[in-house]
């Protein structure tokens, strides 16, 4: 079947008791993709994100290309409307992912429009102009979100999530917290810096991992404030801790993009006293591809500043190489996916070694994330790294306990070295 004519069928066999729904995507900027690599790395990148379409749907949904740059998803046995909203949430998520392409690092996003069958359509014609107007809607919000089809107003909330309802009153209620994970200093073998991880205490759920919540704040622009708080409470709660060990913050694409972050930096460290030297900023190549120019103009005054400039997840792209030269990097940081697969993958090994390399002949210092066992912190130390992140030393803790998470390092770090000061023994006495 076409997938019109699959929708077709699903009105002409239209079980009451399951109900469906009707996603139409459209991709943001393709044209400017394909100007600018071609239409080869084009069509390329369509296969991409319809391989992670079919990668997200269930078994009987079906995904179909209408044609250019759209695509539109039948997502069946669907009654409520947060179904399809959590659909098109993962979907947006998957295809903001990096796409390697004919050796080329691609970043796209998507509009979806959102329409659900019989409530908003009782033929196929009338489910896809429902699902058509949705999609204007959620171009005209800024691209990159999805709504919803709204009967008689195209200006009604873009989707029922009730996690989205409960962000912006989460926010202004002061529900986010934020969370120290513990950055060791392989050489000095203590705690050189803690990364600030954004939590959310929900009042009945418990806390939410930001695996949920974070990309609706972007898709909504929240993130823009979200952020802006988190950084001045990192370096507020960094006052805190030892005149030596600094602070690390993620900066979201969005952030860059939506507000001046260099004033939003020099004010939370004004208004905190903090140094800039202690403060680290995190990005992804995600924020890097958004706006070269801008965000390499922000970075460089960041960096005269005095804030240390990390890239992470280092790994995860080939373009990311390019971003080297052009960027005022100090810092890399290997995508966790490298240094957790070394047990089982000896080929990671060679990969976590040449990062290191890497960064030391490029005058950067190199830190592993993923550190979760005694291997894989033995592993990064033999290749070289300066520093190391994971649960091996602690979880992500709140300000709190700081000092208990200090004191478990130092005591993890004193029984590998009593490990391998033995090993080293027992090697000595075999020789002689």
């Amino acid at each position: 079947f076409h997938f019109r004519e699959r929708l077709e069928h699903q009105f002409d066999t239209y079980d009451p008791s399951q109900g469906f729904a009707l996603l139409w995507l459209d991709l943001d900027h393709f044209k400017q993709i394909n100007d600018r690599h071609g239409h080869l790395v084009g069509d390329g990148l369509l296969k991409s994100v319809a391989s992670r379409l079919k990668s997200t749907l269930r078994a009987g949904d079906v995904v179909g290309r209408l044609g250019g740059d759209e695509f539109a998803i039948l997502q069946v046995g669907v009654d409520r409307e947060d179904l399809a909203d959590n659909l098109a949430r993962r979907i947006l998520q998957n295809i903001r992912r990096p796409h390697d392409v004919l050796g080329h690092c691609l970043h796209t996003e998507a509009s979806i429009g959102v329409a659900l069958a019989p409530h908003h359509g009782q033929t196929p014609e009338q489910l896809f102009a429902c699902a058509d107007m949705a999609l204007y809607r959620a171009k005209s919000m800024g691209r990159g979100v999805h709504a919803v089809y709204a009967p008689g107003s195209v200006d009604a909330h873009p989707a029922t999530n009730p996690l989205r309802a409960e962000l912006q009153e989460a926010v202004d209620r002061g529900e986010l917290v934020l969370h120290y994970q513990p950055i060791i200093d392989l050489r000095e073998g203590k705690v050189s810096s803690f990364e600030s991880l954004m939590r959310w205490k929900h009042p009945s759920r418990g806390m939410i991992a930001p695996s949920e919540f974070i990309p609706i704040a972007e898709e909504t622009r929240l993130i823009v404030r979200m952020g802006s708080w988190a950084l001045k409470q990192a370096c507020t709660d960094a006052m805190d801790w030892p005149a030596d060990t600094k602070v690390a913050v993620n900066l979201s694409a969005v952030q860059i993009e939506c507000c001046d972050v260099y004033e939003v930096v020099t004010a939370a460290l004004s208004e905190t006293g903090l140094a800039p030297q202690r403060l680290q900023l995190e990005i992804t190549e995600t924020v890097l591809m958004r706006d070269q120019t801008r965000t390499q103009e922000v970075l460089r005054k960041l960096h005269d500043l005095g804030v240390l400039i990390t890239l992470d997840d280092f790994g995860t792209c080939f373009a990311t190489l390019n971003y080297l030269r052009s960027f005022p990097f100090k810092k890399i940081k290997i995508d966790r996916s490298f240094v957790r697969d070394i047990p089982e993958h000896h080929d990671c090994v060679a990969i976590v070694k040449s990062v290191a390399d890497l960064a030391r002949e490029l005058n950067m210092r190199s830190v592993a994330e993923g550190v979760e066992t005694s291997a894989s912190l033995m592993a990064v130390r033999a290749a070289g790294y300066d520093e190391a992140q994971g649960f091996y030393f602690s979880p992500p803790v709140r300000a709190s306990g700081i000092k208990r998470a200090v004191k478990q390092c130092t005591l993890r770090l004193a029984a590998l070295d009593s490990v391998s000061a033995d090993k080293a023994a027992k090697g000595d006495k075999k020789r002689g």
